[in-house]
């Protein structure tokens, strides 16, 4: 086992026994990002429904920040499944939630993701449109290389 799986367990472990559900819906959000980054789709969708759970329990700006980007995940992971119907639905709410708490870059990467969704689905014309709206927000956020990196594939 490599020495991030070990710390990734170690964290999970410490958050588990905090009964902070706020550091555990971290720590399974960061697993299964993990899990999802290195194709363990399955074990990343597990986890990212788990952080959901534990994310929906809160209602300050983290709790809510995290169960925007858990969706944001959870899209981007289904989008890799070919779950193209639930990755557009996790991805919409995650819009939802993320621009409810200003959150752009989260929004920005979001509509970058909903891109790909359309594009895969056939949606040139979507594709675009949600570009576009990426490349707004992040703008908006002062990130000019990646509105300009993302002006480059349209």
């Amino acid at each position: 086992m490599s020495l991030f799986m070990l710390e990734k367990k170690s964290g999970r472990a410490r958050a588990e026994r905090s009964c902070n559900s706020l550091m555990i819906a971290r720590a399974q959000l960061g697993v299964g990002v993990f899990y999802g980054s290195t194709n363990r789709l399955e074990e990343g969708e597990k986890r990212l429904k788990a952080a959901l759970l534990s994310f929906c329990k809160g209602t300050d700006y983290d709790s809510k920040q995290g169960y925007g980007w858990a969706l944001l995940n959870l899209g981007g992971l289904y989008c890799k499944q070919g779950k193209l119907a639930q990755a557009e639905q996790n991805l919409l709410e995650a819009i939802k939630t993320l621009e409810a708490i200003e959150n752009w870059v989260g929004v920005a990467s979001a509509y970058e993701l909903k891109a790909k969704v359309n594009d895969a689905k056939g949606s040139i014309e979507l594709a675009g449109e949600d570009l576009l709206e990426a490349i707004s927000f992040y703008e908006k956020q002062g990130m000019t290389e990646k509105a300009d990196s993302l002006r480059k594939k349209r």
